[in-house]
């Protein structure tokens, strides 16, 4: 029996999400040397509201299609064996629920870098770069009470939560060694590596 009488099923959802970021960055001299720096942020959060109207509570409907002496107080007996119409405003208000479910994500993420001229090389400066970076993320899913304890007409979902955070670094080298001779133009030796930490 589809609960015509109950309209269709409305799916509404209300999101608000803000994210902030910032930079900064300079330079400095080391033993007559320039080198570059810059630091990142970002934080960012999402909120959402959901709100899912037409669905029915089944432990209500049990009550309500169980024997009329037991359905007291609130409880509406119901009828599911009449035709359109036949199920009353009163019956729906009685099987029915607006369900809301919540969830939000949070991110957090910061990098720091810094580059620059170590010495110096017959064919040019032994350069390096290195960085960090920290990101962590959470999130959480919080369905509707009725949803959680499996007495909805929708699919069944339980809250969930968790979260991740994740640290990396990294350096790279660069040094010319030859450069401009006959038969060669130029020949470098570069080298890259990168350490990562992930909580899960």
């Amino acid at each position: 029996r589809r609960l015509v009488e109950n309209g269709p099923r409305n799916y509404q959802q209300e999101v608000d999400t803000w994210n902030f970021t910032a930079t900064l960055g300079g330079d400095f001299e080391v033993m007559g040397r320039t080198w570059y720096w810059d630091a990142n942020a970002v934080i960012s959060e999402n909120d959402a509201h959901q709100t899912f109207t037409g669905n029915v509570n089944a432990q209500r409907v049990q009550d309500a299609l169980g024997p009329v002496a037991d359905c007291t107080g609130a409880c509406v007996p119901l009828n599911l064996f009449g035709g359109v119409g036949t199920i009353t405003p009163a019956m729906l208000d009685f099987i029915g629920f607006t369900q809301q479910d919540s969830s939000g994500q949070e991110l957090l993420d910061f990098t720091f870098n810094i580059t620059g001229d170590l010495f110096d090389l017959p064919a040019g400066p032994f350069a390096f770069a290195a960085g960090y970076e920290h990101r962590r993320t959470e999130g959480f899913f919080e369905p509707d009470p009725i949803v959680a304890a499996g007495l909805s007409s929708d699919i069944p979902a339980q809250p969930a939560s968790g979260e991740t955070s994740i640290n990396e670094a990294y350096l790279e080298l660069r040094a010319p060694l030859v450069r401009d001779v006959p038969g060669l133009y130029r020949l470098e030796l570069s080298g890259a590596g990168r350490w990562f930490d992930y909580s899960t």
